[in-house]
């Protein structure tokens, strides 16, 4: 009988091969504009088949079934010609931290994605180190990638070259998690922290398109905010709400929006 220790390296030599596999299918989807925009039609399909079965787990929620769920999460901090970072460490693990605090109301727990074992820590009566959570991207960028866009002109950078280098970013720095993005269970949410937008947002996530959001490097307090776009939900008109368009201040979820959260393909139980 092989050892415990030889079992577990031979699991992990079978996981590396199968996300190394899994990132040759995603490197397709670092090709500007076909490969962007089949990776946006086989983010819709996951999304939503995991709303389809999601619905199942809100019908449960009325009789108080709710079980803890896991969000992996990775802040990539964008370094800039200068080889200055363009955020502090810290005050990124904060935004985090306030995160975390956000979106255990919905009995989700974020933990990090670089880890290979994340998922032993999720039901840990101790919180995960969100400092875990924080890398420092070592190449320094142009203002291509630093400066960015939202809403319908996002749409045309994702298609094209800086939607392919983000994917790239995100297909090589978190390699492990190929198969999660690939099949939709469990994908990180990967929160670039760029320079500026060329309007005057603190954020931007293109929802189900993207596996990535970008939250400016100082207005990190929209992470939530954002992270909340890329799990399904919308902007919502009340002020103290999670979603409101005017600010990234609020806290509150609706039960409809927990549900739609923990439907998320970022949100799962494994």
């Amino acid at each position: 009988m092989s050892s415990p220790f030889l079992r577990k390296v031979q699991e992990s030599r079978l996981s590396r091969s199968i996300n190394w596999t899994a990132g040759i299918i995603e490197l397709v989807f670092c090709i500007p504009y076909l490969g962007r925009f089949l990776k946006w039609l086989w983010n819709i399909v996951l999304t939503g088949v995991n709303i389809i079965f999601g619905m199942v787990e809100y019908l449960l929620m009325w009789v108080g079934f709710q079980p803890q769920k896991q969000m992996r999460i990775e802040a990539v901090i964008l370094k800039d010609t200068a080889s200055n970072y363009l955020a502090a460490a810290e005050d990124v693990a904060a935004a985090l931290q306030q995160a975390a605090q956000i979106f255990m109301t919905a009995n989700i727990r974020l933990i990090p994605a670089r880890s290979v074992n994340a998922s032993s820590t999720t039901h840990n009566s101790l919180p995960p180190d969100l400092n875990a959570c924080i890398t420092h991207y070592p190449i320094p960028l142009d203002s291509n990638m630093l400066d960015v866009d939202c809403n319908a002109p996002a749409l045309q950078e994702d298609l094209g070259l800086k939607g392919a280098k983000f994917q790239h970013i995100s297909r090589t720095h978190l390699s492990h998690t190929n198969l999660r993005r690939l099949t939709g269970y469990g994908s990180p949410v990967i929160i670039f922290i760029v320079r500026s937008f060329k309007q005057n947002h603190g954020g931007c996530s293109l929802g189900p398109l993207t596996d990535y959001v970008t939250v400016r490097f100082d207005r990190l307090q929209c992470i939530a905010h954002e992270i909340g776009h890329a799990c399904n939900l919308p902007h919502r008109k009340e002020r103290d709400n999670l979603m409101f368009s005017q600010s990234c201040s609020p806290t509150n979820l609706s039960r409809w929006q927990i549900a739609l959260i923990r439907a998320s393909r970022h949100v799962s139980f494994f």
